[in-house]
């Protein structure tokens, strides 16, 4: 279970906490109605559980910020080794590949499903297989896929076109 969904899970249940004491502290304070000091208390206490409430609910989100700041500054450092790993990776000879850099990063941020889209893209370059990059993005993202009849067909270069043998 992720920090985030244990982070929910415990704000969720202290707010439950603070209505239920809340709710007490009112039918108690009704049931001496008469006294002002009961309401007084009750007041009181409602404005403090909301304090400690929302006290919880700031460590909990700050928490929560901590780790995704790290995952980020983790996911930065990896970009940098692999942005010097470039080289001895995805170049033939003189000529180094400009898409090296982002296809890296794709396989360390991206799902595994975008990741293999890339290498059947960069085996055979085709519009099917650019078709499954982009859906798969898509998917990754939260979106929906590519519509069935939507479709990447005429982005190719033609020079890409060609070397692939479609012309």
């Amino acid at each position: 279970m992720s920090t985030s969904t244990r982070s929910n899970i415990a704000i969720a249940i202290l707010w439950i906490a603070i209505l239920l004491a809340t709710g007490y502290y009112i039918v108690e304070g009704l049931k001496v109605i008469a006294e002002p000091v009961s309401k007084i208390i009750v007041a009181v206490l409602t404005g403090l559980f909301a304090l400690i409430g929302v006290y919880f609910t700031h460590v909990l989100t700050t928490l929560r910020e901590r780790e995704a700041d790290q995952v980020r500054r983790k996911q930065e450092r990896y970009a940098a080794i692999l942005e010097g790993l470039v080289p001895y990776i995805r170049s033939d000879g003189d000529k180094a590949d400009e898409f090296a850099v982002p296809v890296l990063h794709a396989y360390v941020v991206g799902e595994r499903r975008v990741a293999s889209a890339i290498a059947r893209f960069l085996e055979d370059r085709t519009s099917k297989k650019l078709d499954t990059i982009v859906s798969s993005m898509r998917v990754d993202l939260g979106m929906e896929p590519l519509d069935p009849d939507t479709s990447t067909e005429g982005l190719l270069a033609p020079k890409i076109i060609e070397t692939a043998g479609l012309k």
